[in-house]
């Protein structure tokens, strides 16, 4: 969306200065994510009451008539052609009367691209929206609609623009990023096979995927891309069936399992990472203590914890049991104590080795810092200026969140 605007003569400036257009891209994920984002809203009104506002994204999209009702906004409009915005800003300043747009979803991909993240090493691409997962918790599938994918010709488009300026490494990603169909045909792996064939881009990642993608025949074509950094991100969301199953998740933890050690016979040391909801509804003592049990087995290198928080409009926000606050907050704590003792391990075992690290910043003192393929923050010591770099880096140390090492 910065783009955009940029395209159009717009000049980008912080929040916190007074601005003729403000754009509020909304989150809908939490309740108090549709809170924050009002609040936001009146609060950069006050700031310039003569600014347009634009009120945009999921919250727009999944609750409209509620978006509608916040005063400050002077312009409302969904997640579907967005390219649209300039047009309703335009429309607002000629008629000085509010614009409320909910465009009809349909399986066109924003035409909106990106080519430049200012002053970053490695960019987001984004080459799939929506989903038909439906999970009980989730409100996405509502507020992203149907599943649409960017042709291939516009993916490999932004990746030659981001390379010519500079960037060495790509995410893909999208809602559900596994469904990836391009019209002409191909797949997630095909398009990661055409990206690497280019050899534009020195390192591609993947963003969130769901389990089930990763078969052997993906794995292996996969594992033979000379740019792919073996970091999956693989959602999990429970280590118990049960709460699987009343999250309509498409998978068992047997499954989950069986696809973890897919990827470790694949990949060397890859990094798998996770998330995992604690505190949904109807689970108990017993059922927490199967999922810790399931994360130490794993054996993730992160895991990123969320204690559920009802979100209206999905099943299960209706559920019974809803799990009190502080009973979350302890689970949380509980399960974030197994992660660190798993992740301590996992850095231990990277002592000695060598790894390939893309330098995205200089810290103090000559100290540059950076990712591994596997993805662990690493730091290393240089004299020269090596932002933007790929350096062979030997492991020599760790602290408890990250690595050091010395350049070799």
């Amino acid at each position: 969306m910065i783009e955009l605007f940029k395209t159009n003569g717009y000049e980008i400036v912080d929040p916190a200065e007074k601005a003729d257009v403000y754009v509020i891209n909304t989150c809908a994920v939490t309740n108090e994510s549709e809170r924050k984002s009002k609040q936001i809203v009146r609060r950069l009104k006050k700031q310039n009451e003569n600014a347009v506002t634009v009120l945009t994204g999921c919250f727009a999209e999944s609750n409209f008539e509620e978006a509608k009702k916040v005063d400050s906004a002077d312009i409302v409009c969904g997640t579907h052609k967005r390219e649209k915005i300039i047009d309703y800003i335009n429309e607002f300043k000629a008629k000085q009367n509010k614009v409320y747009n909910l465009e009809e979803d349909s399986r066109e991909f924003d035409k909106a691209g990106i080519t430049t993240y200012d002053g970053k090493s490695r960019a987001f691409i984004k080459v799939q929206d929506g989903c038909n997962m439906f999970c009980t918790y989730c409100i996405i599938p509502y507020a992203r609609g149907i599943l649409k994918n960017a042709s291939v010709e516009k993916v490999l488009s932004q990746i030659d623009a981001l390379s010519k300026k500079g960037y060495r490494e790509v995410v893909i990603t999208g809602i559900h990023v596994a469904s990836y169909k391009a019209d002409t045909g191909e797949n997630l792996i095909d398009l990661l096979e055409l990206i690497d064939k280019e050899n534009k881009i020195d390192r591609i990642r993947l963003g969130s995927l769901e389990p089930k993608l990763l078969t052997d025949t993906f794995l292996k074509r996969l594992s033979e891309l000379k740019s792919f950094c073996p970091h999956f991100h693989i959602s999990l969301q429970s280590g118990c069936d049960k709460t699987l199953k009343e999250m309509n998740r498409k998978y068992t933890t047997k499954e989950y399992m069986e696809i973890v050690k897919r990827v470790r016979t694949y990949f060397d040391n890859p990094g798998i990472t996770t998330d995992i909801i604690v505190g949904f509804p109807n689970e108990t003592d017993e059922d927490f203590e199967v999922t810790k049990d399931f994360t130490d087995k794993v054996g993730f290198s992160y895991v990123h914890i969320f204690p559920y928080s009802p979100k209206h409009g999905t099943p299960a926000s209706e559920m019974e049991n809803q799990i009190p606050k502080e009973v979350k907050t302890k689970r949380a704590k509980e399960l974030k104590d197994v992660m660190e003792n798993k992740r301590e391990d996992f850095l231990n075992n990277m002592i000695g080795k060598k790894e390939k690290v893309l330098i995205e910043k200089k810290l103090e003192d000559n100290i540059y810092e950076g990712y591994s393929e596997n993805y662990i923050y690493v730091e290393v010591k240089s004299d020269k200026d090596i932002f933007n770099q790929i350096v062979n880096v030997k492991i020599t140390d760790k602290t408890q969140t990250h690595l050091r090492g010395e350049i070799i």
